[in-house]
């Protein structure tokens, strides 16, 4: 797990499955059991698998979960929400300072309460004193591969 799964105001979480044998070929109900629990109100979980994992995707589509299936590199990660995933962006093919631009303009269009996030090619120092200086909300969680996804909230 990383380390937001320990921070119960955390709205991004990352469950890491990698270690687990198997675990893209079934959804064990422990697997199923942590999601839910990690699940963030109002935030998301990402979780973190070297194949894709159909069954678990499955799962979790039928448990009524919004899914999402992405590749991040060579690692395939499903994006889980309660009720629905906020407006995302995959940036991680963009060289700086492009993925600043997009995020920032992004953010710009975001109304009150609105949440964006993005994967981006590495964890974006730069981009985070720009979005405390616009009073916004925002998580950063590094992946296993150095990507990191960002969650931002207009308050």
């Amino acid at each position: 797990m990383g380390p937001s799964a320990m921070n119960p105001t955390a709205k991004l979480r990352v469950l890491d499955l990698r270690h687990i044998a198997g675990a893209h070929e079934t959804a064990p109900p422990d697997v199923v059991d942590t999601i839910e629990q990690m699940l963030p109100d109002g935030g998301m979980t990402e979780v973190i698998t070297s194949q894709q994992a159909l069954l678990l995707n499955q799962r979790l589509s039928s448990s009524g979960y919004a899914v999402e299936s992405r590749m991040s590199g060579d690692l395939h990660v499903l994006r889980v929400a309660r009720s629905y995933l906020p407006a995302f962006e995959d940036l991680t093919g963009l060289e700086p300072p492009l993925p600043l631009e997009h995020v920032l303009e992004a953010c710009t269009a975001l109304e009150q309460g609105q949440v964006y996030t993005a994967w981006l090619p590495r964890r974006p120092l730069m981009l985070l004193a720009h979005l405390d200086e616009r009073g916004l909300q925002w998580e950063v969680q590094e992946h296993p591969d150095k990507h990191a996804t960002l969650w931002v909230k207009k308050p």
